[in-house]
């Protein structure tokens, strides 16, 4: 089975095909697949490469993953269809799966002949969420988001919204469909396309066909100062974790993702056991929940049922009945909270008997100062906050314990005895929910300073054996504790041809690497042979190492359970553009060492300038190829910039200087992952904070060339301000070089008038009342009076 691939130690492996691991929906997949494999003691590999017949040009590059899946390395494969056919038709995700016909397969949200998959009643829970807006708030105009077109889990969900209309015999006004694409900006466009229709006076409420969207929704509401829900609601469907960290808190639908992925690797492992006798079945529908919260016009159910559990006349006439009723009260309170991850499994139950048990102590020691009840509460409320459940779900657990425990209590003392409990009980759920929200913020500050290490130091390397250096040192740090980084060796071959190892390292220590005997193995295999896991499981993400067109490798990173998936994916853009970085730099070096070979054999000033201009034409190109919403962005900045320095009545050297500068301002571009550049949303402070460095990486990669112009300090200064308030130097006044003065004006005139991925153009004249607005604030008086006197006699960026 393994063809010779010896570091399984005989172990089976499940594959999973996935786009993205940073994304909730994935991610809670993942680690149902991962605890499933953990406990049948099977290794998982996760091929991350992102979706296919994708639009976006970086996701088909990394497709190039999916072409080394096969029996060399897995015997069973699970895919999250839904996910990597984001972009395809039902036939042609069946197509795309022919190429594994040899392989058991499950599929994970998407119906495929022949496949047994594993899906989410999208009808049940969202029939029962649009009947609680008809009939418990009274809605009859509905606005709808839609998916992408080809998605299946979209269609169906488009399908029961206007199925569960129709039987309630409201009017659905279809012009109030807007065409989404799952993501949160998508979300943004749908409601500026239907607040351009007037809804707010046609709609009570906006279903989004996921999470996300409606998160953009509201987003974009508030945005234009509309309340929700008072003036519309707003609902979505899946319930990631994102809809619990927005104001007001999401209505949705919850989808029982941990439960898909533990299902589809147990059925998977049963197919490749040959069935044990059982039959397997073809389709499995695991129910969706309704989950009532804020944006529909509720009140959250930790709000809902604090307010539960009056006592009622069934009292037992005996002041210890309730110690006698304990297994009945857990049952009540099981079969209530039913919905909590704590009342899963046998454990719940245990620890509701636990907390029974010292409810009896503390009242036959009431006048004692020992508080057995609040004691088990606090070590309960630990245990949960270190297994990382959600804490507050305890005071849903903490009404239903009330509610079914205050009917058997007829003692008036003994009732406010257990309510002033419960009392201390909520103050100390708050205490640890706060004390988790603290930990998190503290990791998070930790893993962002490692994080800030690690570019800070991968900005300065510029050959691959320091990066490496840099990558064995740091990524431990970050809780990856295992870790291999590949490069293809020689001729790549329709059977992935070799690789040779260039880093790996695990908790035994690193792979020693001998440059005269190099670890190559077959590309398939996807790790060496002969590395030695001492027979454990391992989980690993599989992810290309890939920029632009060029594929260098592969990057294996141990799932450990230790760390957030979204982080693995940071991590990996982040080597990526280092690689690539690395790489650029050293063609960037050889072109240099052909420049010097060149100059010294030129005499004529004129032939060396046209050289150091071809030099630079090639260096802005290559920065223009990355980044397509900002082709010629370059090119027009440096028109610009020549134009004002014209109007200026500066020298000719003076012009040509800024020109140049103008020509590759955003070389430093290189080292910023493509997908961050060509991002469609809010940027995170990571990102952003990793796009500012760009000035200070064009300077790095120019300051060695012996320029005729000083052209590496002014693209370093070309985002300074005249207060102070710019970067990466924070430079004043007159610290800031006349000809970076003039960048900077053109770079924000062209940037702001051109289309962004973020933004649609806007006009020349707003363009132009930045500058009239800051000028001597942010940008030089002269400099800005000469661009506004250039555009007033009719320059523009077309002629």
């Amino acid at each position: 089975m393994d063809r010779g691939n010896h570091w399984k130690n005989g172990r089976r492996s499940i594959g999973v095909l996935t786009d993205w691991v940073d994304s909730q929906y994935q991610a809670n997949l993942l680690r149902g697949v991962f605890d499933y494999a953990r406990e049948q003691g099977v290794h998982v590999l996760c091929f991350e490469g992102g979706a296919i017949n994708s639009v976006r040009e970086y996701e088909n590059n990394c497709n190039a993953i999916y072409d080394l899946v096969g029996r060399e390395n897995v015997d069973g494969l699970i895919v999250f269809s839904a996910a990597i056919g984001h972009f395809c038709t039902t036939e042609q995700m069946e197509d795309f799966l022919l190429t594994y016909a040899e392989l058991p397969i499950v599929s994970v949200g998407m119906e495929l002949k022949g496949i047994p998959a594993v899906m989410v009643d999208n009808a049940t829970g969202l029939r029962e969420l649009l009947v609680h807006l008809i009939k418990g708030h009274s809605y009859r105009r509905f606005a709808f988001i839609t998916g992408p077109k080809e998605n299946q889990d979209s269609f169906e969900r488009f399908l029961v919204f206007c199925k569960t209309l129709q039987e309630y015999g409201l009017f659905f006004d279809r012009t109030l469909v807007a065409e989404g694409d799952f993501t949160l900006e998508g979300g943004r466009r749908a409601s500026r396309e239907l607040l351009a229709k007037d809804l707010i006076h046609k709609a009570d409420a906006i279903v989004a066909a996921n999470d996300i969207m409606a998160l953009g929704s509201l987003m974009e509401l508030r945005h234009k100062g509309i309340s929700i829900p008072r003036e519309i609601a707003v609902v979505g469907f899946d319930d990631v974790v994102e809809s619990l960290y927005c104001s007001p808190l999401l209505t949705t639908v919850s989808q029982p993702l941990y439960e898909q992925g533990r299902l589809a690797a147990e059925i998977l492992l049963k197919t490749m056991r040959g069935g044990n006798g059982e039959k397997i079945p073809q389709k499995i529908i695991l129910p969706a929940k309704m989950v009532l919260r804020e944006s529909c016009g509720c009140f959250s159910e930790m709000t809902t049922s604090a307010g539960n559990g009056g006592i009622d006349s069934r009292g037992i006439p005996t002041p210890d009945s309730f110690t006698r009723h304990k297994q009945e009260i857990i049952s009540g309170i099981v079969e209530s909270a039913v919905s909590l991850p704590e009342m899963k499994e046998a454990a719940g139950e245990k620890r509701l008997m636990r907390l029974l048990d010292a409810l009896e102590e503390q009242i036959q020691i009431s006048a004692s100062k020992d508080q057995p009840f609040l004691r088990t509460c606090y070590t309960l409320l630990d245990e949960a906050l270190w297994r990382g459940e959600d804490v507050f779900c305890w005071q849903i657990l903490l009404s239903e314990l009330r509610r079914c425990l205050l009917p058997y209590i007829t003692n008036t003392r003994l009732c406010l005895e257990i309510e002033n409990l419960c009392h201390q009980v909520r103050v100390m759920i708050g205490e640890k929910a706060l004390l988790k929200e603290r930990i998190k913020y503290y990791d998070l500050l930790q893993t962002e300073k490692t994080l800030d290490l690690l570019r800070e130091e991968l900005l300065t390397v510029s050959e691959l054996p320091q990066l490496l250096e840099v990558l064995a040192q740091r990524l431990p740090e970050l809780g990856v504790t295992s870790c291999y980084f590949s490069e293809y060796y020689g001729a790549r071959t329709p059977d992935g041809g070799d690789s040779r190892l260039i880093l790996g390292y695990n908790e035994q220590g690193r792979v020693e690497l001998e440059v005269d005997h190099p670890i190559i193995f077959k590309t398939r295999h996807l790790l060496p042979p002969q590395l030695d896991f001492q027979d454990k499981r391992r989980s690993f993400l599989v992810a290309p190492l890939c920029f632009g067109q060029t594929q260098f490798g592969l990057a294996l990173y141990e799932f450990t359970g230790g760390i957030d998936e979204s982080l693995y994916d940071s991590l990996h853009r982040m080597i990526c553009s280092a690689l690539q970085g690395v790489l650029l730099t050293k063609e960037l070096q050889v072109r240099e060492i052909e420049l010097i070979v060149q100059t010294e054999h030129l005499r004529n000033m004129a032939e060396l300038r046209k050289i150091m201009e071809g030099f630079i034409e090639t260096i802005s190109v290559t920065v223009e190829k990355r980044d397509p919403y900002t082709a010629g962005h370059q090119k027009r900045v440096a028109l610009l910039a020549r134009a004002i320095a014209n109007e200026m009545g500066l020298a000719r050297e003076e012009i040509e200087a800024v020109r140049m500068a103008g020509i590759v301002h955003d070389l430093g571009k290189i080292y910023v992952p493509a997908e961050i550049l060509n991002k469609p949303g809010r940027l995170h402070d990571l990102e952003f904070n990793l796009i500012k460095t760009h000035p200070q990486v064009g300077y790095d990669v120019l300051k060695a060339i012996d320029f005729p112009w000083p052209l590496a300090e002014i693209v370093r200064q070309h985002h300074e301000r005249l207060n102070g308030s710019g970067y990466p130097l924070g430079l004043e006044e007159e610290e800031i070089l006349p000809a970076a003065k003039i960048l900077a004006v053109a770079d924000v005139v062209e940037a702001m008038a051109s289309h962004r991925p973020y933004r649609p153009a806007l006009s020349i004249d707003e363009a132009l009342g930045e500058i009239e607005k800051n000028r001597g604030v942010l940008y030089d008086p002269e400099v800005s009076d000469a661009c506004l006197r250039l555009f007033a006699k009719g320059y523009s960026f077309r002629s």
